[in-house]
């Protein structure tokens, strides 16, 4: 049988023949040719008529590759290839030509090979190969470099995040920090009220709410920007959705209204990256399925639930929907019925080998003006597996404690002086000061060391440590705005160390500091 896997090392595997159209107006050629393609594995779709088939692929029909008479009534070859060429679902698909033309005009048509008639077979099924093979040559060539481009992109999101968290951390504390402080007058000044400072409370929480904004959407780009071989584990399934749901409203929201019923779930085990992206790619998708003038008679369905173990997650649409043909190769790479600029084919494709490598699957039910329903099915992880979390109790390192803070940006260990006024703080923007004060001894509660520092990191600074003041090494303390950093992740693996990831409320560093009192 003619496949994919017959021709090219690492393409996907196909269980049905390859596609076929083949157009003749010689009724008896048409037939011989039909009946031989088909004795030689391919699924063979004839035509008599180019204008038929043009409407037909128009409609969904999938194919692999077009046999295409040039010389017919009606659409002539030349013209169907122009036809084909201004369409950008159709225009990649590789047409051989066919003529009894001898002529200058014929060989020079814009297609993939062409054949003179009559046809010798043998000939024909070695050139059908030839151009099916560097058709998918070209689909690797295209989904490597579409792969890498949203490899470098998280890499550079990754970068960016980075970047934006530290001054997020400062912002968001000194606000926190002022908010306390106005609180505080606000109670003073309770006999003589003071309308200034009642506005200034507002301005305040407005801008304070502002910076949380901004702080959940780059939380929601770290989710998406980290590395996607990284190991598997407990992924709430509702978080990912939400994740996905909130950068997909932009979307959503220009052409339907949400619809959501979400039940609880159990967890999964795998990425939440990975699992938000396919969540991402679903609810886009099924917004693009909706006409824009629709907006507010549409909508986007979201339902989660639980059978037999599985966590089920749907997405729905009441948009144009597919034709069986098309949603039979909906998850085909680089299949799709999108205009230019609105996909490359390639995102179910994906979505669909995220989810098997989950041990799940992935379905689609559509019926033609009704919308589409995607099911996503995943094996839940029971409860009864997943680690205890850590008691949180009242502070039992008791009185001051001595903090050292180490982080190349001073400002940083300005806002935990403030935030920590009740302890002893001290802060270095340079590691190896800090470790000389470690060396000379004294007392030390809690270290707090940033990840990412020029000349030394923070894995680094944990290392010599170990070495200067066992006594401290289970009251490290790592914060970083880093996302996706595989030496990272290794090294939170291999030593039991809290991570604070920025930006952080006062709330977080105080639980943190909590559970280290509780080990002291």
């Amino acid at each position: 049988m003619a496949t994919h896997m017959a021709w090219e090392r690492g393409a996907e595997p196909r269980e049905e023949p390859l596609g076929v159209v083949l157009i003749e107006d010689d009724v008896e050629q048409l037939a011989i040719l039909g009946e031989f393609l088909e004795s030689a594995g391919y699924r063979v779709m004839s035509f008599g008529r180019a204008e038929t088939a043009l409407s037909r692929l128009d409609a969904g029909a999938h194919a692999d590759l077009v046999l295409l008479d040039l010389t017919m009534p009606g659409m002539n070859g030349w013209q169907f290839r122009v036809e084909q060429r201004a369409r950008p679902h159709l225009r990649d698909l590789p047409v051989i030509a066919m003529s009894a033309d001898l002529s200058s005009a014929a060989e020079a048509i814009d297609a993939d090979a062409f054949l003179r008639k009559p046809l010798e077979m043998e000939g024909l099924l070695a050139t059908m190969e030839r151009v099916l093979l560097a058709r998918e040559r070209t689909r690797l060539l295209r989904k490597t470099l579409e792969l890498e481009r949203l490899r470098d992109i998280g890499l550079v999101v990754a970068q960016v995040t980075h970047e934006i968290n530290n001054p997020l951390t400062y912002v968001l504390g000194h606000l926190e920090l002022a908010a306390e402080r106005l609180a505080a007058r606000c109670a003073d000044a309770a006999g003589s009220p003071d309308d200034s400072l009642a506005e200034l409370r507002r301005d305040i929480s407005a801008a304070k709410d502002g910076a949380e904004r901004a702080s959940a959407v780059v939380k929601l780009l770290s989710m998406f920007s980290r590395r996607m071989d990284e190991p598997p584990k407990a992924v709430d399934v509702l978080k990912a959705l939400d994740a996905a749901t909130r950068l997909a409203m932009h979307h959503i929201g220009q052409r339907a209204r949400l619809v959501s019923s979400l039940s609880p779930v159990q967890r999964v085990l795998g990425n939440d990256g990975q699992l938000a992206q396919v969540f991402l790619n679903l609810l886009v998708n099924a917004a693009q399925a909706i006409p824009r003038d629709a907006r507010g008679m549409q909508t986007i369905g979201v339902k989660t639930s639980m059978e037999d173990g599985d966590v089920v997650v749907e997405i729905s649409d009441t948009g144009v929907g597919m034709e069986p043909e098309v949603a039979r190769h909906a998850f085909d790479a680089f299949f799709t019925t999108k205009p230019a600029g609105e996909g490359t084919g390639l995102g179910l494709s994906i979505s669909k080998g995220i989810i098997d490598s989950l041990g799940g699957s992935i379905s689609v039910e559509s019926v033609p003006g009704r919308g589409a329903t995607f099911r996503v099915r995943l094996p839940g992880w029971a409860e009864a597996d997943q680690p205890k979390p850590e008691p949180v109790t009242a502070n039992a390192l008791g009185g001051a404690r001595k903090v050292l803070v180490i982080d190349d940006e001073p400002a940083l260990g300005s806002l935990l002086r403030a935030v920590l006024r009740g302890d002893d703080v001290e802060a270095f923007s340079d590691p190896r000061s800090a470790l000389r004060r470690l060396a000379a001894g004294g007392p030390v509660d809690v270290v707090i060391c940033d990840f990412q520092m020029p000349g030394m990191n923070g894995m680094e600074v944990y290392a010599e440590m170990r070495e200067l003041r066992p006594d401290c090494a289970n009251r490290f303390v790592l914060m970083t705005g880093a996302v996706g950093d595989d030496r990272l992740d290794e090294f939170l693996r291999t030593y039991s160390i809290d991570l604070l990831s920025k930006p952080f409320r006062a709330a977080e560093l105080s639980a943190c500091l909590t559970r280290i009192g509780l080990r002291a």
